[in-house]
């Protein structure tokens, strides 16, 4: 007498295959083991577990990042907005590479030669070097 084969629920193993499963956790939870769900997937569904695998967790794969990108957007959440900027658009935290404790002596008797240096730079150069901007022609001068 033929032995009778427990029905496999494919929509279960689509859903657990999308939520990023491997075949011997599936199989675990269906009950078998995980060499009989490789062969039946390639009795029904005619393709190897690797490729079904493969095509299941990949709607899955597409299926998250869509719900990621609707929460982004649709609730302005700033923390999902940020990582997706990174792994998307290859964006970075700008590091702070200043250091607070540093101790720069300004000499008075040397000028910065401020040739093509806007307005917004001298300002930040000032407060680099705590001077005023007294800006002279082409130089800032220390006050010290």
């Amino acid at each position: 007498m033929a032995e009778k084969h427990k029905k496999i629920n494919w929509k279960k193993v689509d859903g657990y295959l999308k939520a990023g499963c491997s075949g011997r956790e599936i199989s675990a939870q269906l009950g078998i083991h995980e060499n009989t769900l490789y062969m039946r997937c390639k009795e029904e569904k005619n393709m190897d577990f690797v490729a079904y695998k493969q095509e299941k967790q990949s709607a899955g794969d597409a299926l998250l990042k869509a719900v990621q990108f609707e929460e982004a957007i649709t609730n302005r959440d700033r923390g999902m907005l940020i990582w997706l900027g990174k792994q998307r658009l290859g964006q970075k935290d700008k590091i702070d590479n200043t250091n607070k404790n540093l101790n720069l002596d300004v000499n008075p008797d040397n000028a910065l030669n401020l040739e093509d240096i806007d307005k917004d730079q001298r300002a930040l150069l000032c407060k680099i070097f705590n001077v005023e901007d007294e800006f002279n022609g082409d130089h800032i001068k220390s006050t010290e």
